[in-house]
């Protein structure tokens, strides 16, 4: 994370009262990206799977607050904010709560069914 998103991350979290309770997406995160960015580089299926992977991990409000975060971040830095995004985050987070017992590979089917990449993109 470049320093100025990562001061204005500190900073968002300093602000947003709910952002107190990020840890265990923050914790769970780097891996899952990790992971996420080996199988497709089309933004809105990451968030989603991201979203659905932290899921089943911690609580949803946390997952939708951390996109949040990321997406007021975008906002403030050079990054590409996007309603979208948000909202392929919710899809994710939702399937993996109306779907308890799901998996990691069910999440990326399901992301992959609702977020497919578009023949455009390469």
């Amino acid at each position: 994370m470049k320093k100025s998103k990562l001061w204005a991350f500190v900073i968002l979290l300093s602000l947003n009262a709910e952002a107190k309770n990020v840890v265990c997406s923050i914790n769970h995160y780097p891996k899952i990206k990790t992971y996420i960015e080996s199988i497709s580089n089309y933004d809105k299926f990451k968030h989603c799977a991201v979203s659905c992977f932290l899921a089943r991990r911690c609580h949803s409000v946390e997952v939708l607050n951390i996109g949040i975060l990321k997406e007021l971040i975008d906002l403030v830095t050079p990054g590409d904010a996007d309603w979208q995004d948000l909202q392929a985050d919710y899809d994710g987070v939702n399937f993996a709560k109306a779907n308890k017992k799901t998996s990691d590979k069910s999440c990326e089917k399901f992301c992959k069914k609702a977020h497919p990449k578009p023949d455009c993109f390469p």
